[in-house]
């Protein structure tokens, strides 16, 4: 499988274990593990927009990374509806638990050809009263795509909303290691990672195919 780069906007630490998520504390034991931070504002779309190398009036063709990787898309948030496969409209509380299973089944479907570029919105768009379900789906979520996938790294770029505010820091999930050991990772950064990701796939690929 091709490596995967998924995002689950407003994903925590500080909840994994409030809302009874299984998966997510079993990667924690076995996957690199750090965290992000984010400078403000923190909302989908500029996050996504930094990761990815663009400016606020840039088109997502213009990203050298984009360019570079060929990734399927699946339900970014540069602009509303999301881009991609699974689009969803930010401003609806509607369809969160549809929005995780299409993301899943459009990952498994791509992930054999081309490496993967996707995003769950549901946590962000979601009332605070369904946050633990939706962490469950997610959790579970996860648990399908690790069976699935060798080469990922899991990540949010800021925590959850609570009184008001987002948390600044976020999650950081992989297969590969954070660049600085004991500090956090720039959101900026994970792009960079998956790029490394997808080449060295893409040697190995080449050596294995090679004749003699």
């Amino acid at each position: 499988m091709q490596p995967l780069l998924i995002g689950i906007d407003g994903l925590s630490y500080s909840r994994f274990m409030d809302c009874d998520t299984s998966t997510l504390l079993n990667l924690i034991d076995y996957a690199e593990r750090g965290v992000t931070r984010s400078s403000k504002p923190l909302k989908p779309c500029s996050s996504w927009r930094y990761i990815l190398g663009l400016n606020e009036t840039q088109e997502i063709h213009e990203s050298q990374l984009i360019k570079a990787v060929s990734p399927a898309l699946i339900n970014l948030p540069l602009s509303n509806p999301t881009l991609g496969y699974c689009s969803v409209d930010l401003n609806s509380t509607e369809g969160l638990i549809e929005e995780i299973n299409c993301v899943e089944k459009q990952i498994k479907d791509n992930l054999a050809s081309r490496p993967v570029i996707a995003c769950i919105t549901a946590l962000e768009r979601a009332p605070p009263s369904r946050t633990c379900e939706l962490y469950r789906y997610i959790d579970e979520f996860v648990k399908s795509i690790m069976n699935f996938v060798e080469n990922y790294i899991l990540f949010s770029s800021y925590g959850i909303l609570e009184k008001g505010c987002k948390e600044e820091f976020g999650v950081y999930l992989a297969s590969v290691k954070r660049p600085r050991a004991r500090d956090t990772v720039d959101p900026s950064e994970i792009g960079s990672l998956f790029l490394k990701m997808v080449n060295e796939r893409r040697r190995h690929t080449a050596s294995f195919n090679k004749p003699g």
